[in-house]
């Protein structure tokens, strides 16, 4: 796969690095870009998550990059995703630790509402993930690290997908010059290259 396609490689690994996802496992970042080049939704790993586990996460990606005029996490994928580059990439005490902030988030949101977290409002979803990025109580320090992984990956796996970086990013073949400080408004979104798909 890597004489086929050594650009792309080469995309993944910056992007990847940019993420942050490699370094606190001190998982070698080959393995996470290979993971990724190779992951088919059809044929990859699954079975780390409990179906209610699963459930938690797939609303968490509808939460961190939900559907607008673009698709979003849960429309390319990035559930199954992460399961997978969990499975072959992440160690089973990173895997262990990401099931258990999923049981958490479950759990406090039935003792909080009454309901499952995937039934929540988007609001209300929003509003226990923020209180867990603050490690407010009832979360901890040691919730937060797992859960900051889990967001890596979805966003990960969204702008390594085709749509992430054919319909979220945008192409501009050939960048101009270098202008700091310009407001977002005139910009638009950011510039990927589509040449990889």
């Amino acid at each position: 796969m890597q004489s086929q396609n050594p650009s792309r490689r080469t995309m993944l690994k910056r992007m990847l690095l940019g993420l942050g996802l490699c370094v606190s496992e001190g998982v070698l970042l080959n393995n996470a870009v290979a993971a990724a080049m190779s992951y088919d939704a059809t044929t990859s790993q699954t079975g780390l998550f409990t179906p209610q586990e699963r459930a938690v996460l797939k609303a968490i990606c509808e939460c961190v990059i939900p559907r607008t005029d673009t698709p979003g996490a849960v429309d390319v994928g990035c559930t199954e995703f992460v399961e997978h580059q969990l499975l072959v990439v992440f160690s089973a005490g990173t895997q262990q630790a990401c099931k258990s902030v999923l049981q958490s988030i479950y759990q406090r949101s039935a003792i909080d509402t009454g309901k499952s977290f995937e039934l929540l409002t988007t609001e209300t979803q929003i509003a226990l993930l923020e209180k867990l990025e603050a490690m407010q109580q009832p979360f901890s320090q040691e919730q937060y690290g797992p859960f900051k992984q889990l967001k890596s990956l979805i966003v990960f796996g969204y702008y390594t997908s085709m749509p992430g970086a054919t319909q979220e990013l945008t192409y501009q073949a050939v960048p101009g010059r270098f202008v700091g400080s310009v407001p977002y408004a005139d910009i638009g979104s950011a510039y990927s290259s589509k040449d990889y798909y």
